[in-house]
């Protein structure tokens, strides 16, 4: 296979390159915003919980990425306006994984600042 080819493949496939980055980059916030909290020391518990929110939270987060259309675009360059979207689909999905974890949880075993660490974490990753 040439160079071509292979470039051609990757943009043809460049929604699932995309979706498995992202999901990545999330998975990877939830997890370091938890060890962070704990000093990279995980209580039990806390594991359990993590690995309760771990896949709830990640689809929580690409349905709003999907929404807004993170998903397409990601290739060469990226202007003011996609940053701004990302920043608007961040917190929109920070904020629905908190209810998630209010109604659920009742925030029980969640520490606040995991959250907030959670949404940077998320954003940096992915700005």
């Amino acid at each position: 296979m040439d160079k071509e080819t292979k470039l051609s493949k990757l943009v043809e496939n460049r929604f699932w390159f995309i979706l498995g980055f992202q999901s990545v980059a999330i998975l990877l916030s939830l997890t370091l915003a938890f060890l962070l909290r704990f000093d990279f020391s995980l209580p039990p518990v806390f594991r359990q919980v993590l690995l309760e929110l771990l896949i709830p939270v990640l689809l929580i987060k690409l349905f709003f990425f999907w929404r807004t259309g993170l998903f397409q675009g990601w290739w060469r360059y990226v202007s003011m306006a996609d940053l701004i979207t990302l920043t608007k689909a961040n917190l929109f999905a920070s904020i629905a994984v908190l209810f998630y974890a209010v109604f659920i949880y009742r925030m029980e075993n969640i520490p606040r600042s995991v959250l907030v660490v959670d949404g940077i974490l998320c954003f940096m990753s992915l700005g």
